[in-house]
């Protein structure tokens, strides 16, 4: 099973916000500071909870590898399909992180736990995380000043990825999608001027495989209440459009396109995949967020 798979769950209510502090929005992750996340002071029964993120630290250096479980795997280029690599040393590296996506999906701020940066040949290790968020982990990759070459960009890793595992346990092989911003220039224009903007409302994506982690061809991903929000289906040939060809979009998953979907604005709900029963898949959880691309992955059964 892929560690990236992404699982349906019955998330619980958070506690409510404090009479002086507002309802945290949804809407305000487009708000907050472009590196790391904002910092502040929450208030939980009384008591004063720094919400400040972690420190961010370097690519490999002074990592404890045994104070909690660790994530390590490679941040890879959503056109190429290859590792981000920095070969201009003198260029800043780009922020890798672990983010806890539950408060989000119930309207709030996702919690990002663990802060560190890309290596050179695009690997990453995020390492000490204490407990596993009960809808899995979001990975992040992001441009830690906010200098716009890439998308903030986050792809799911399911919590039975982590089963059985504890302190100083590693999860390998984690694959992170970035989407640089020309990439998603080329996207958006493939689209039409008349769909959504990407960038600013953000959207859903992911692959459809098989159970041996295949690509999967003819398979359709939607929701109950998403016929104002449609999906497109990326081509096999990019040289006549992304989305289709001569102005006609795809209607299901090609196998030679890696079997991805994408869905702008993707409201917070339940998606659910399909071939005509070839395939059976469990429902994903989650949506698209204000200026973030958001990968998730059907896996078969």
């Amino acid at each position: 099973m892929s560690p990236n798979r992404t699982a349906a769950a019955i998330l619980r209510p958070l506690a409510p916000a404090s009479p002086t502090l507002p309802a945290p929005s949804l809407f305000t992750l487009a708000l907050l500071l472009p590196g790391c996340w904002g910092r502040g002071i929450e208030y939980e029964g009384g008591q004063p909870q720094d919400t400040s993120p972690p420190e961010t630290s370097e690519c490999g250096e002074d990592l404890d590898l045994t104070a909690g479980i660790n994530i390590r795997g490679t941040a890879v280029d959503l056109q190429t399909g290859q590792p981000i690599t920095r070969a201009d040393t003198s260029a800043d590296a780009l922020c890798v992180a672990a983010i806890d996506p539950a408060p989000a999906v119930t309207g709030g701020d996702p919690e990002y736990l663990i802060v560190s940066t890309l290596c050179d040949d695009g690997s990453f290790v995020l390492a000490g995380l204490e407990e596993v968020p009960s809808i899995g982990v979001m990975v992040g990759v992001y441009d830690c000043e906010g200098q716009g070459t890439v998308m903030r960009t986050v792809t799911g890793v399911a919590t039975e990825s982590f089963d059985g595992m504890g302190a100083g346990d590693t999860l390998e092989g984690v694959t992170a999608h970035s989407v640089s911003a020309t990439y998603l220039a080329t996207m958006q224009a493939d689209l039409g001027t008349t769909e959504r903007d990407l960038g600013a409302e953000g959207f859903l994506a992911g692959f459809v495989t098989d159970a041996s982690g295949a690509a999967v061809g003819g398979a359709t991903v939607s929701c109950g209440s998403c016929a104002d929000r449609p999906t497109f289906y990326l081509d096999a040939n990019s040289k006549d459009g992304l989305w289709g060809a001569s102005g006609t979009f795809n209607t299901s998953t090609a196998a030679d396109a890696r079997g991805m979907f994408l869905i702008p604005a993707a409201r917070i709900t339940t998606y659910t995949c399909d071939d005509g029963g070839v395939h059976s898949w469990e429902g994903n959880l989650f949506g698209s967020l204000p200026e973030y691309a958001v990968f998730i992955e059907f896996d078969a059964l």
